[in-house]
């Protein structure tokens, strides 16, 4: 057995084994040996960390392949494409790996275009299988390469900007994506919660912390409800919360419009019909194109659309509505709030059901997004939320 040395830099790369996986390996080694050769780089090791160590420990024979490379960045590129050919990684994790692979080839194919006079060029390096990089990869191209899709790339790419340090706790199997960007969007809610010194709150609008059904809003001074309620199935008695206020607060005539998730739809049409002063009248189609559309795993369903349901305080004596409201590709807004809509989404159903002049309220107000919607259309709004938070994050939203 050789010396070799270890470099902390090429360690980082490589994703490190589950409790499971180790035992096994080391079980493996200790019956059969190391039968595969460790890769080394200039004395470096460069593939074969695991099985280094517990060779070492347990004085397990094992042998060397020497790998030619050119630089260093060549190194560090070919650990993390053997990275990828790993089966127990999960998809969380190739994805990043796959990242890191999509900007390393970028930037060799930009120093090996340089060397060429920008023609570029292709060829094998050494003993090794390394191809240098002809162009920067394209996203779809890595995402097969990885077989990952390319809407975890672009979440990659996103949590990259924000909080690095969140990737490399992905890569090491301690959190998911999902939950490296919560963490990220939350920070990010959280800066915009911050109020800029002497900032006031424009004279159409008032804010009220605490339950919709204890807040107290003037009787029938509201021309429509616009609100987004939330949509598990433990959320299911807030509903029936929101149809009595909106008995309570709307004008006669005044629309109630809901929007709402599919899986307990028959709930929640039982929750808001109420009384029969509030009665359904229509249900519009709110599309939801592209990787904002949500996959409903309990139902599997893949749904690209979400119901707007419309109730009618007495008898609507409104102009004509249609019932589609398109959102632009990938539209949903969630800087300000998890459950953020678009607000070109939220200004169709606005200026379809109230005029300029008019009393909007939004009883689960969120990041503010209706809030910001109805008062650059010059209406009035109204809005209510049981959490602090949402109330100081639509203030700074709109104060700025």
């Amino acid at each position: 057995m050789m010396a070799i040395s270890i470099d902390p830099e090429f360690q980082t790369l490589i994703a490190p084994l589950q409790p499971e996986e180790r035992e096994q390996l080391e079980a493996n080694l200790a019956a059969h040996g190391c039968r595969d050769p460790l890769a080394v780089w200039r004395g470096l090791l460069i593939d074969g960390h695991n099985r280094h160590e517990i060779c070492e420990r347990r004085k397990i024979s094992y042998r060397t392949i020497e790998v030619a490379l050119t630089s260093r960045e060549h190194v560090l590129l070919w650990i993390e494409e053997n990275q990828l050919g790993r089966r127990n990684l999960t998809d969380d994790q190739r994805a990043v790996i796959a990242r890191a692979v999509q900007k390393r080839r970028a930037a060799l194919a930009k120093i090996e275009r340089g060397k060429q006079g920008g023609r570029g060029h292709k060829k094998v390096v050494g003993n090794s299988d390394l191809q240098l990089p002809k162009a920067a990869p394209s996203r779809p191209a890595v995402a097969k390469k990885a077989r990952v899709s390319e809407r975890k790339l672009r979440l990659v790419a996103e949590i990259e900007k924000k909080n690095p340090a969140a990737l490399a706790a992905v890569r090491a199997g301690e959190k998911t994506l999902a939950k490296a960007l919560r963490e990220v969007r939350t920070d990010e809610r959280a800066a915009r919660r911050v109020i800029p010194v002497g900032a006031v709150l424009p004279t159409d609008c008032e804010l009220h912390q605490g339950d919709l059904s204890e807040v107290e809003i003037v009787s029938a001074s509201v021309d429509a409800i616009v609100t987004d309620p939330p949509y598990p199935k433990e959320f299911l008695p807030v509903y029936r919360k929101l149809a009595v206020l909106a008995l309570h607060c709307l004008k006669p005539g005044g629309s109630l419009l809901v929007m709402v998730g599919q899986s307990y739809l028959p709930d929640l049409l039982k929750a808001l019909c109420v009384d029969d002063s509030l009665t359904y009248h229509w249900t519009l189609a709110y599309l939801t194109p592209g990787g904002q559309a949500p996959q409903i795993w309990a139902r599997k369903v893949n749904t690209f659309w979400k119901p707007v349901l419309w109730f009618v305080k007495g008898q609507y004596a409104g102009d004509w509505i249609g019932d589609v409201v398109k959102t632009p590709i990938n539209a949903n807004d969630k800087r300000y709030h998890e459950w953020g809509q678009s607000e070109m989404g939220l200004a169709s159903l606005v200026e379809r059901f109230t005029l300029p002049g008019q009393t909007i309220l939004d009883p689960f107000l969120g990041g503010g997004t209706t809030a910001t919607v109805a008062l650059k259309l010059g209406r009035r709004f109204i809005g209510i939320d049981s959490d602090c938070a949402a109330i100081e994050t639509t203030k700074a939203r709109l104060s700025a």
